[in-house]
């Protein structure tokens, strides 16, 4: 457990004489009697879980507390969307807050509850007020001594939702107030039932909890959350899937599954036994082949083979007899219920877990054989529907208290998809506004947008998920139209086209995707379920073509449809027979038939398999002249077949989107860049380097042979000219054509611009195809390693100043790695194909590593574990002091002169003031052919922990200049010396020496894009400093008046495009778009000759004289 509290820290606990305090209320009305409370306290219930550091929020209240001395409570919330896993439906509440004081205005519990209304109270003083639907209460309360004695004073006050519906019921009368203070991090949540036992148990599992987990050094983290105490016993063929904490001393049996569950010490789980959503609590036995979902089992239970439960509760010593089913949410207990049926009332609380344990044997006759079996112990507890309601479930779905059966088994993920139920109540209120906004909206002729938002809107009150939004949709739409009359069916169906024709725009905002369709689909099937001859002879085929015709619908998702009902039943399968014929005989009918599908299908499959084989062929090592003619061949017969699928006329609707590996840019993403370039421009300029630029494209040549393996990843070109052209890959090559082709001897330069790579993109983790880099090389003859010092220094300097965290500049030799080599034993002709094999060690294991460099490369195993004797050294001149020790080392003349090199680089490094921050790592290889002395890279090390979200890549991914791993590893530069590359472009083959670096600018603005994500601040995407505005009508021409003389002055200035705007529209446009200032102008000001200028961040508000207007901007607005 990494929870460290405040050695400081001390809990006194003060026991009470009254033993009868049964509520809050009760207990601060004691407390209060007692005198125990003289200053500020902090109220929490002693069943919560929460992490929250409130030392800023403490420190507001007590602030507050001496501005408003009649606060009384800071409740503390934090954001959490309706229908969150972690949120209890009876917590859920409407609350109105004052923008700028945050004090609770109004406060509505919102369970069962479909409207809002507010007092006229709330508006009063023209006053700001901001409606959260998404605040879940913490159970966290900052309070002044005043609390417990208004609990005192009013004896109805039980709970704090009492507390603070009565506070501001007497507002006016007492005066007292309420404020409320929005948590931006940390995790609290209370067990109020089994749903928010389960969903806290998850997030204690999943670190949402941290720094309070469960690993520690004898139960550790695994992988996927995955907790197993060291010495317990996993037999094989097991699988821990995620979310799971084992006990010490449990043994798991053969071929069992567990998900999602916590296991106690000490038990036994039998062979092929699935565990999921449970708690098995300590000294349990389970059978074989046993089936737990969505169940609490208590301590000492025996739960013999082949038992099924779901949604069970299971009491201490509770023995199931093998081969028994249990009801969902079945109780059992060894605790005898009373002839009523209940428990007896008087027995001791405090003491039922230890009796419980100690219960004697009853007579075997007595037990419920007909439930846990006739060898097994144990009671049926039945729940109090008066007084419990719904029946209770782990997962928040509770049953509701009919005498029907409830099915709470997991849906097969592999089904159609089809919509879960939620509570019947909201989703009826939520068809009937539905209902009536499509009608209305048909009628009347709204705007889709509009209707939608309407829609939208009741979605988010009744929390409505996505499948069951779409299903209302279709079944709102058959309601409008089908009539359970005399109407002719025909007649009906026109007008279901006529509806459909009108809503078009807005049918198609939600039927976009094939999910959602088949949703639609499914639903307009089961409406029709009742009528089975309706169905099969008109009006499903026809209300299917009508959707059909107009868009709403794809035929792949109707044939999808009828080949795969998302239920087997007597009537669904009846449904498809009637409506084969029909989707043949139809004339209007535009799709396949049955027929046609079954070969478009079977020709999908040759496809497929005409597709492998020509991958085999293509993947084949021994590519002669035969297997390329094969390869043509099969090809050819691959476009063929490809060829005959595109005849067909299926419909394919266009989609809008930028090519794979791109993306745009809007404009927080560019104020982002236009910062990070601001910086490293710079510092490249304060190094004394100057920019050039060269063409996007180069001819092909001039790239090829460069980048070694990654050769391939090159974009070529076809020219209408007949040149062979490339998009370049990187920068490094294109300057040195430029270096040799214009002669230049000397230059320290820096190139900021696109590449593209061929790649494999991975966007989340700034891995794209078009990409920047920002590249600073020196050129030219100098005395050794002084440049390659400052490229690390420029490095260091742009880190620091991006504040990206704590990072490390690994460095190496080439010489040092070559001397690795030829140590090792490795032939000279396999130093730069295995030095691409050193380089994926940063995020590959070495045994994958050594597999490649061993039956991919040819290496023996000897051979390849020498190398490993040496890439694994990491450190500072500790280890060059190492290696020039190291006799066999010092022996390789390479390997020699590379150490020695290094020594002189961190010699000028600790004189640059870098030397912190550089690390010799002999793993650094960098798979790049042109490199010929020093090498490095920076690494993040320090990432804050909400930007460590990337997920490990497991492909072989080859480093790049300017590309590397997700955010989460965090290397973002690279580079080193290459001093024959010039050479390479130069006809006589001179040599110009060079150095350089190039930053990975797509990583560092994936970090910064999530640390402004993060923030609360809002990003500025303008760089306007003021808005001209006025309160007043027709003052538009002094509003443009102003703003020119502003702009005559080069200030940035705006002033909205319309004529008479509002004064709150035009102060939210400046607080939507980070505008600092607001010059505020009326007939008062034109008189005065002033103008009124509101800083919007502290609002404060002064006259300033016209003429000084823009130097006062200036002086305010200085960055």
């Amino acid at each position: 457990n990494n929870w460290k509290p405040d050695k400081n820290l001390t809990i006194n606990c003060v026991l009470s004489s009254v033993t009868e305090c049964i509520s809050l209320g009760d207990a601060l009305r004691e407390i209060d009697r007692e005198g125990l409370i003289r200053s500020d306290f902090l109220l929490v219930p002693g069943d919560l879980m929460c992490n929250i550091q409130i030392e800023n929020i403490l420190e507001h209240h007590k602030v507050q507390r001496k501005k408003e001395k009649n606060l009384v409570m800071t409740m503390l919330y934090r954001e959490l969307a309706p229908g969150h896993f972690s949120r209890c439906k009876e917590e859920d509440a409407f609350i109105a807050m004052d923008s700028d004081t945050h004090q609770i205005v109004q406060y509505q519990k919102s369970h069962a509850c479909t409207s809002f209304d507010l007092s006229n109270n709330v508006w009063m003083n023209g006053r700001d007020v901001d409606i959260h639907y998404n605040l879940s209460f913490t159970h966290v309360a900052l309070c002044s001594p005043q609390v417990a004695p208004l609990f005192t004073d009013n004896f109805d006050y039980q709970t704090l939702d009492d507390f603070v519906k009565g506070v501001l019921i007497n507002e006016d009368i007492m005066g007292d107030k309420i404020n409320g203070a929005v948590i931006r991090e940390g995790y609290s949540c209370r067990v109020n039932d089994l749903h928010t036992y389960n969903a806290i148990s998850l997030d204690l599992l999943g670190r949402w909890t941290y720094p309070i987990t469960v690993d520690n050094t004898s139960c550790p983290l695994g992988r996927n959350n995955v907790y197993i105490h060291n010495d317990v016993i996993v037999e094989k063929d097991c699988t821990l899937k995620t979310k799971v904490l084992v006990g010490k001393g449990t043994i798991i049996g053969e071929k069992t599954h567990i998900t999602q569950s916590t296991i106690g010490a000490n038990c036994k789980i039998g062979k092929n036994v699935t565990i999921k959503n449970s708690y098995i609590w300590d000294n349990t036995v389970i059978g074989d082949d046993c089936y737990i979902v969505q169940s609490i089992i208590c301590e000492n239970c025996q739960i013999n083979r082949n038992v099924k439960m779901v949604d069970a509760m299971i009491s201490y010593n509770v023995c199931i007899d093998e081969g028994m089913e249990l009801k969902p949410c079945t109780r059992l207990s060894l605790k005898k219920p009373d002839s009523d049926g209940f428990g007896d009332d008087d027995d001791d609380d405090s003491d039922i877990d230890e009796n419980m344990k100690k219960l004697k044997i009853q007579d075997k006759k007595d037990y419920d054989i007909e439930i846990v079996g006739a060898n097994g112990k144990g009671f049926l507890w039945p729940y109090d529907m008066e007084e419990e309601g719904n029946i209770p479930s782990l997962t928040g779905n509770d049953y509701e208290t009919s005498d029907g059966e409830s099915n709470s088994e997991d849906e097969d993920e592999d089904s159609t998809p089809n919509s879960p139920q939620p509570e019947l109540s909201n989703l009826h209120q939520f068809y009937i506004e539905v209902v009536e906004n499509l009608k209305s909206g048909y009628l009347e002729k709204i705007a889709a947008d509009n209707i939608a938002l309407e829609i939208n809107a009741s979605k988010f009150k009744f929390n409505i998920s996505i499948p069951e939004l779409c299903q209302t949709v279709a079944k709102a739409l058959l309601e409008m139209c089908l009539k359970h009359d005399d109407t002719p069916k025909t007649e009906q169906v026109k007008e279901f086209g006529k509806i459909t024709k009108g809503l078009h725009p807005l049918l198609l905002k939600y039927f976009n995707t094939a999910e959602t369709q088949t949703y639609a689909i499914n639903s307009i099937e089961e409406h029709f379920l009742t009528s089975i001859e309706e169905v099969a002879y008109y009006v499903l085929p026809s209300i299917l073509h009508k959707l059909y015709d107009a868009d709403v619908l794809d035929e792949a998702v109707i044939l999808r449809w009828y080949a795969c009902p998302h239920e087997i039943s007597e009537d669904h399968i009846i449904i498809r027979e009637e409506n084969r014929t029909l989707l043949r005989k139809t004339p209007k009918n535009k799709m396949a038939s049955p027929n046609e599908d079954e070969k478009r299908v079977a020709l999908q499959e040759k496809i497929k398999e005409q597709g492998e084989v020509v991958r085999k062929l293509k993947s084949s090592k021994d590519q002669t002249d035969e297997i390329k003619q094969q390869i043509k061949d099969e090809v050819a017969k691959l476009l063929e077949l490809k060829a005959q699928l595109g005849g067909n006329n299926t419909k394919k609707k266009f989609v809008l989107k930028t090519p794979k590996g791109t993306r745009d840019y809007g404009p927080k993403q560019m104020a982002i860049r236009e910062k990070v370039f601001k910086i490293i421009t710079e510092t490249f300029q304060k190094h004394g380097a100057v920019e050039i630029n060269t063409p996007v494209m180069e001819l092909k040549e001039t790239l090829t042979g460069k980048y070694g393996e990654d050769s391939k990843l090159i974009y070529d070109l076809k020219d209408q000219g007949g040149e062979i052209l490339a998009l370049r890959y990187d920068l490094t090559v294109p300057f040195a054509r430029y270096v040799a082709m214009n002669k230049v001897e000397k230059i320290k330069r820096y190139h900021i611009a696109r590449v593209y790579r061929r790649d494999n993109p991975a966007m989340t983790r700034g891995r794209y195809r078009e990409f920047y880099q920002c590249d600073y090389d020196v050129a030219g003859q100098y005395d050794p390693l002084i440049p390659d010092a400052e490229c690390v220094k420029i490095v260091a300097e742009i880190l620091l100043k991006l504040e990206l965290g704590d990072f490390v500049i690994k460095v190496n030799h080439r010489k040092v790695l070559d001397g690795i080599f030829a140590i090792s034993g490795v032939p000279e002709c396999q130093f730069r194909t295995i030095c691409s094999s050193v380089d994926k060690l940063d995020k590959t294991p070495w045994e994958e590593v050594r597999n490649e460099m061993v039956k991919e490369k040819g290496l023996s195993e000897d051979i390849a574990d020498k190398i490993y004797e040496y890439v694994q050294y990491k450190g500072g001149p500790e280890l060059i002091e190492k290696l020039l020790n190291d006799e066999k080392f010092t022996n390789n003349k390479s390997a020699k002169e590379g150490v020695e090199d290094m020594k002189l680089l961190f010699k000028y490094c600790e004189l640059f003031g870098c030397l912190q921050n550089v690390s010799f790592d002999l793993s650094l290889a960098r798979g790049l052919d042109y490199y010929t002395g020093v090498i490095y890279e920076a690494v993040l090390t320090g990432l804050p922990k909400e930007l460590m979200n990337g997920k490990t890549d497991k492909k072989k991914d080859k480093k790049k200049e300017g590309e590397d791993e997700q955010v989460g590893v965090g290397s973002v530069a690279g580079g080193g010396r290459y001093d024959d590359l010039v050479g390479m472009f130069d006809s006589k083959g001179k040599k110009v020496p060079c150095v350089g670096v190039s930053l990975g600018i797509e990583r560092i603005f994936s970090i910064m894009e999530k640390k402004q994500e993060s923030s609360e601040e809002k990003a500025r995407i303008t760089k306007t400093k003021v808005l001209v505005v006025s309160g007043q009508k027709k003052m538009l021409e002094e509003r443009l008046k102003l703003v020119n003389e502003l702009w005559s002055q080069n200030i940035e200035a705006e002033v909205t495009f319309k004529a008479n705007p509002k004064l709150l529209n035009q102060f939210q446009y400046c607080e939507d778009n980070a505008i600092p200032l607001c010059a505020v102008i009326g007939d008062s000001e034109l008189e005065k000759g002033v103008v009124m200028l509101r800083n919007m961040k502290t609002r404060e508000q002064n006259e300033v004289k016209r003429d000084e207007l823009a130097e006062e901007i200036r002086k305010l607005c200085v960055e």
